[in-house]
């Protein structure tokens, strides 16, 4: 079963939702649907945004917490201790 997805902060460049436990951040093997990037993409889509989610801060699957997904690719790989300054 899919678990609503929380939005907490949204702009240009970032995404930040909360991941409950049970999901995969990605697909995976055992796990091909239902994953966070799946959902996300599903919001740009309906949303009309042509952009591709990019995770920075990936929880495990029995991990809920806060996941940062960057919208452009080029802020995917911002060191992360940026955000906490």
């Amino acid at each position: 079963m899919i678990k609503h997805l929380l939005f907490l902060y949204e702009d240009e460049y970032l995404l930040i939702v909360s991941k409950p436990t049970e999901q995969n951040c990605a697909p995976s093997r055992d796990h091909k649907h239902k994953s966070l990037v799946e959902q996300v993409l599903s919001y740009f889509q309906q949303h009309s945004l042509e952009l591709t989610p990019h995770i920075v801060t990936r929880l495990d699957r029995n991990t809920s917490g806060i996941v940062i997904i960057a919208k452009p690719r080029l802020y995917s790989s911002f060191n992360v201790a940026n955000v906490y300054r």
